[in-house]
């Protein structure tokens, strides 16, 4: 037999089947392919099973095709699955399903001859289908296969970077094959070496071949697996080979100048007329004996490393496939079911290893150095894996024993143990560099970890890693709500500081470690009625918003990565009845630690006005080892400074204080208002914690409320220093008796002092003053009334103050032209008549308004049940307002804001003077001055509008702007290119479904372009655009 037919017939059970897209990729990075597929890593469901793997049964009933007994039957009888009524509970709707599957389940099933059953010690059972890669009959062996044995799991002879081989059909094979050309083998080349690339391109031209002979694409039979998968309950569906980069780099290695010469020539002249006879003849086991052993004469570097280092690996995917199966419900684990679909060639080797004891780490390492980096998933190299956890918080403080599922009230404890549940298909929508640096990760490496996603959305726990949840309580909206805790956040453990970390880090981070978490992992004791799970909206606005806090200077938690995946959840985002689906996500989130104010709440006794109590109510010795293990940990200056246990307890408290004040000071400054201030949501170390509907304030308006479920108010803009000292007030009551009341209280004492002097040296910087005058508080107050009255834009006047010059000795006359300059200037800043109506147009009924106050005089109890003072007096004052601007122009306005400005900037131009006075070098003085307020006021901060962009392309699939705007928020004060636009201005908002399902209604697509079409373009870091005031965040 002459190379050429050898090669040919070894590529029907052995070569790795590839396309064009395929072998430009091959670069060892993981990616998303042209189809939009995830490329899953060894062990990982690429696709959603046509029913959940986890505990959600489906809501719908869906057909499934019964097993057949003909292995000529090319498509099964409709078999109607059971109608799940809405009252079957989830448990039983899932029950149910199991039940189904084990009645289809053949127990002794008659299967085609290519089918090799093997039994693993456990019991568990693998029937290992051999094909041939262009073969009907092998589809039709696979569909009966799988119909009859009803698998837990189906394994495929594919690897991460081969997956489009699913969606790959005869037309596109050829069309590919037909348009190589010379830039596309040079970029195969560029990328892969010489020899690879070429061979690549040549195996490549041998399946076109064989393609066109035979009218089918390679692969029918994995399509078949994957089809056929999708029609199994609880189906699991993985990728069992190894990469195909390292395959093809050790084979390439393995082989002399003379056999790659050889091999090249052969494939190149591989043209030989072919039947589909042939093909069925391979299959054949004497057959391919014979041509096994040929090739092993040959090319036994060939062989070696395309067959026997493949059949190992395959070997160990297919017993790993044996033990990933999880119990049904209420029942026991039992022994797995495992169809493995492998070209025939393999089957012999899978035989012979299947029984022996195999180190796969081992085994890979003796391969040679190889491209050792490309065969990470085999050695465990995923960076991930590498990460030192020291989780000394589960050592320290009570962990809960029990792992009883379920919402319950945890006693006597401050961790929970939990299984975070996985996601389906998981894939990265973003990663921070800066904040994975923290832990010693390469943004990049993790991007390009196959297994990144799953690592990072807890779908996979690392090495070392402890997943628990934490408990503690909260006082919200002013009531204490009992115990609270971690519903939808999962503790990962705590990864050390990793050696040559910044010193200015270890400072703010003085335990050494890292405490990683995920949220939105699923259930927990605390998830109440809710399904812990977040989507896509809620978690892109914790990852951008986290991560733009920082570069802002503001202290926060950081977040280091967003995944998305194919998992789905149900949200009525509106509250208006219309449900939807949504796309499962996750936020991995970094702070030294994540307790809380709340987290001293859980010992709390009765409360007085809604009889709640802490879980751990009366165990005062957890109480005190919390405050040891927080101080001790987190305060150590503090533990070593002060002996005597009050006095300890009483700096802790004031240096909580401390940093709280500072805090909302930095917040007032930049104008961000949190939304949730509840002591749930009050870190102890003074960082920003949980962002849920926080909001950039766009107009000034100190009655600003990002969120929309706050009706009363009670976490307005300029309510949030009270709110802060409400809630430290709070903890000083959560922490007695070991913090005395007495000492407590007159630490609270110092409070308004030490906050009003932090936000006064913010706002000195903000507005270029280095001298410290009395007068300055009332230059700011001012300042902030002229903006309130105008509508100015906070962000953009601040940033705009910097070109006001200081006045220079003897300009004289030129005072009024500056001045009038100044004001044209902070006029573009300020809203037009139309803006300012619509808000202080009042949000309530002027019916029920009149009601109410009525009410307020005949019957105070009655009104202050279902209403406050402070929310009437603020509907008064938007109507007071709104009957003024009714009776204004555009034009009387703007003379108006002319008027309040100049009056403002030509107070501030003499205190301006003042700075200039015992200086000689005016130049210097206002070049300094420039140079601090242009690093103090951002040019860009994250306003609703730049985060709903981001949101609207994530959703449909498209996840660029959301690491667009991320590059831009890193440099907040810099001007920058790419601020100019956004790369795109979404449509139909929250409305609209994200990356939508095929067949999906066309008219709302286009309903969808219409929106997007009528949406302007605005820079980052212009004033928002109109439709921005739409958006509502609850």
């Amino acid at each position: 037999m002459c190379t050429s037919q050898r090669l040919r017939d070894y590529m029907y059970q052995n070569a790795p089947l590839l396309s064009v897209a395929q072998a430009l990729h091959l670069t060892g990075e993981a990616h998303t392919d042209r189809q939009g597929w995830q490329l899953a890593p060894l062990f990982t469901s690429v696709t959603p099973t046509a029913f959940p793997p986890a505990t959600t049964a489906p809501p719908f009933a869906r057909k499934a095709t019964s097993a057949v007994s003909d292995a000529d039957e090319s498509v099964g009888q409709e078999e109607e699955l059971p109608y799940l009524p809405p009252e079957l509970s989830d448990g039983e709707a899932v029950e149910l399903l199991w039940q189904l599957r084990a009645k289809r389940r053949q127990p002794s099933p008659e299967l085609p001859e290519t089918v090799t059953r093997l039994a693993a010690p456990d019991g568990s059972l693998l029937y290992l289908v051999g094909t041939a890669h262009f073969s009907d009959s092998s589809k039709k062996d696979v569909a009966m296969t799988i119909r009859a044995v009803q698998p837990d799991v189906v394994v495929v002879e594919l690897c991460q970077y081969r997956v489009s081989m699913l969606k790959m059909d005869e037309n596109t094979l050829l069309r590919e094959a037909k348009d190589i050309n010379l830039d596309k083998v040079q970029q195969a080349i560029k990328q892969n070496g010489l020899m690879s690339g070429l061979m690549q391109i040549l195996l490549l031209k041998v399946s076109a071949h064989i393609t066109e002979q035979l009218g089918m694409a390679p692969g029918g039979e994995f399509r078949e697996a994957f089809k056929e998968a999708g029609q199994v309950p609880f189906c699991k569906f993985h990728l069992g080979d190894r990469p195909i980069p390292v395959t093809f780099k050790r084979a390439i290695a393995a082989l002399s100048l003379w056999q790659k010469a050889r091999l090249a020539w052969g494939l190149c002249f591989l043209s030989d007329p072919i039947s589909k006879e042939d093909v069925e003849k391979c299959k054949q086991k004497d057959l391919l004996e014979q041509t096994m052993s040929e090739m092993i004469g040959e090319f036994p570097a060939l062989h070696q490393t395309i067959v026997a280092e493949r059949d190992i690996y395959l070997t160990h995917t297919l017993r790993q496939a044996t033990r990933c199966v999880e119990a049904p419900p209420n029942a026991q684990k039992v022994p797995a079911v495992v169809v493995g679909v492998v070209g025939m060639g393999h089957v012999p080797g899978i035989e012979r290893n299947w029984e022996k004891q195999l180190n796969i780490s081992e085994i890979m390492r003796r391969l040679g150095s190889v491209a050792m980096e490309d065969m990470g998933l085999a050695l465990s190299r995923s960076p991930l894996e590498r990460l030192e956890f020291d989780n000394v918080a589960l050592r320290r403080l009570p962990l809960d024993p029990s792992e009883e599922p379920g919402a319950r009230q945890v006693k006597g404890a401050c961790f929970s143990r939990v299984r975070p549940q996985p996601l389906t298909g998981p894939r990265f929508v973003a990663v921070s560099h800066d904040a994975l640096a923290l832990l010693g990760l390469s943004g990049e490496g993790v991007a390009n970890d196959p297994l990144g996603p799953e690592y990072l959305s807890g779908s996979k726990l690392m090495p070392g890693s402890e997943s628990a949840a934490h408990c503690y309580c909260g006082h919200q909206f002013g009531q204490f709500a009992g115990q609270l805790g971690d519903g939808a956040a999962c503790y990962l453990g705590e990864v050390k500081v990793p050696p040559g970390q910044d010193p200015e880090l270890l400072r703010e981070n003085p335990s050494g470690r890292w405490e990683i978490q995920v949220k939105g992992a699923g259930l927990t004791p605390y998830s109440r009625q809710a399904d812990g799970r977040k989507v896509l909206r809620s978690s892109i606005r914790e990852f951008l918003c986290s991560e733009a806090m920082f570069f802002l200077g503001v202290p926060t938690t950081r977040a280091g990565s967003v995944v998305t995946s194919d998992s789905k959840v149900i949200r009525d985002v509106y509250y208006s009845g219309r449900p939807r689906h949504e796309r499962c996500s996750v936020v991995l989130r970094i702070a030294p630690t994540f307790l809380r104010f709340g987290s001293f709440e859980i010992f709390k006794q009765a409360d007085e006005f809604t009889g709640r109590q802490g879980p751990s109510h009366g165990r005062d010795e957890i109480r005190r080892q919390m405050m040891d293990y927080v101080i001790e940990m987190f305060y150590p200056e503090i533990q070593q400074n002060h002996p005597d246990r009050v006095e300890r307890n009483v700096a802790f408290f004031r240096e909580v204080m401390l940093r709280t004040a500072r805090l909302v000071a930095q917040w007032q400054c930049v104008g961000f208002c949190h939304g949730v201030l509840n002591t749930d949501n009050m870190s102890i170390l003074g960082v920003t914690l949980d962002y849920g509907p926080y909001g950039f304030m766009d107009r000034f308006d100190p009655e600003f409320i990002c969120n929309a479920s706050d009706n009363s108010g009670r976490y307005s803009y300029q309510a949030q220093p009270a709110i802060c000292r409400w809630n430290l007030v709070k903890l000083a009551e959560a922490l007695a008796p070991e913090l005395p009341p007495a000492r407590a209280e007159a630490v609270m004492d110092e409070y308004l002092d030490l906050y009003n002097g932090f936000y006064l040296e913010n706002m000195r910087k903000k507005l270029g003053l280095h001298k410290e005058e009395p007068e300055d508080e009332i230059l700011i107050t001012e300042l902030l009334q002229t903006m309130h009255d105008t509508g100015a834009d906070f962000t953009n006047t601040f940033r705009s103050l910097s070109q006001i010059s200081c006045p220079a000795e003897g300009e004289g006359g030129g005072e009024e032209e500056l001045v009038k300059k100044a004001t044209e200037l902070l006029l573009e800043q300020c809203a037009s008549l139309e803006e300012l109506k619509a808000a202080n147009k009042p949000t309530m009924d002027p019916r029920e308004l009149a009601m109410l106050l009525s009410m307020a005089q005949s019957n105070p109890a009655l009104f202050q049940m279902i209403s406050d003072r402070m929310t009437i007096s603020r509907q008064l004052d938007k109507l007071s307002r709104l009957k003024d601007l009714m009776e204004t122009g555009q034009e009387e306005l703007k003379t108006k804001q002319a008027e309040e400005w100049t009056c403002w900037i030509a107070r501030y131009r003499k205190r301006l003077a003042r700075e200039l006075e015992g200086q000689s070098d005016v130049q210097a003085v206002q070049e300094e001055r420039v140079r601090v307020m242009e690093g103090t006021n951002p040019r860009v901060v994250l306003r609703n509008y730049i985060a709903q962009n981001a949101i609207e392309a994530a959703e449909s699939g498209d996840f660029s702007e959301v690491q667009r705007v991320l590059k831009v928020l890193e440099k907040p004060f810099s001007s920058q290119p790419g601020l100019e636009l956004p790369a795109r201005v979404g449509g139909g908002g929250a409305t609209g479904q994200g990356e939508r399902d095929e067949g999906e209604d066309q008219q709302q697509e286009s309903a969808s372009a219409s929106t997007s079409a009528a949406r302007d373009l605005v820079p980052y870091d212009s004033k928002p655009p109109a439709w921005a005031t739409e958006i509502c965040v609850t």
